[in-house]
């Protein structure tokens, strides 16, 4: 068992260094001594400029994108992804620095928590019972509750085992953290990491390794129970003919017979009208 965990951790580790394929300016690359640290451990490493070193065009055309930052890379720096090995804000993005503070959860619905351990060591961190607590953590399955879930992890007190969970916390050197982030339909990962060395312009060098990495998290805008029939009724009240469909996880699959008067763009208006959402849909024709 210990073997194939070992095996699960390098597959993760090299399919991340396969794909940083970043050209990094040299602000954003570790010396050569943690270099050699982090190779010692077995870990990965990266650098974190504080937010707004390098700030992001004005010009509305290049604000959101790589090019429109001095270094290249949206964020400047100040982002890392775990789930990607990318800087750029634009590549799911699960860790800021500023001010400071390491944080997580930015845009949208995503969100995430970390704790500081203090002075782990990060060889077998993910035994710990604080790891297996980021481990064991599923997040909701409904819109509805993530406004509140995501609200609520920005500082949670767990009893068992004794910690309090954030969404931002100090820099530390030395001290070992734990993660978990989600991007819905993106990522959802778990990894632990230390600071290895802070430098005078508040810069931060980190070492890291993955804990564990979840199935793309998504969210359903109702169980598919409830779906199902609010779908029936307006295919009803639009006396649309000809139509089968299937739902699975709010994805809904149209089977409709050809030369029907089915218009699946007007009965798509429909059910947003009322307010009727989906995750997705496919259309096949009989």
């Amino acid at each position: 068992m210990r073997i194939a965990s070992l095996c699960v951790l390098f597959l993760i580790l090299s399919s991340l260094t396969l794909a940083q394929s970043e050209k990094l300016p040299d602000i954003l690359k570790p010396d050569a001594e943690s270099e050699a640290e982090a190779h010692r451990m077995g870990v990965s490493i990266f650098k974190l400029v504080p937010r707004n070193t390098f700030p992001n065009s004005l010009d509305p055309s290049l604000q959101y994108k790589d090019e429109g930052n001095p270094i290249g890379i949206r964020g400047g720096g100040s982002y890392f992804s775990f789930a990607t090995g990318f800087h750029s804000y634009n590549k799911i993005p699960e860790i800021e620095l500023q001010r400071g503070t390491l944080s997580t959860g930015f845009a949208g619905y995503d969100y995430g928590f970390l704790v500081d351990v203090g002075l782990r060591d990060l060889q077998d961190i993910e035994t710990s019972p604080e790891a297996k607590f980021f481990l064991s953590y599923r997040p909701p399955l409904y819109k509805d509750d993530i406004r509140k879930e995501r609200d609520d992890v920005r500082v949670r007190r767990v009893e068992e085992p004794a910690m309090t969970l954030r969404s931002s916390v100090p820099v530390i050197i030395g001290d070992t953290y734990l993660l978990r982030a989600i991007s819905w339909d993106e990522a959802d990962i778990a990894v632990a990491f230390r600071v290895l060395k802070i430098d005078d312009d508040g810069s931060a060098t980190i070492v890291w390794k993955p804990l564990a990495k979840f199935p793309k998290p998504f969210f359903l805008f109702m169980p598919d129970e409830e779906l199902r029939p609010k779908i029936g009724e307006v295919i009803a009240e639009e006396k649309l003919v000809g139509i089968e469909f299937t739902v699975k996880d709010n994805w809904v699959y149209w089977v409709y017979l050809k030369g029907s008067n089915t218009n699946l763009n007007l009965l798509s208006e429909a059910l947003r009208s009322r307010g009727i959402r989906l995750r997705g849909e496919t259309r096949q024709v009989r």
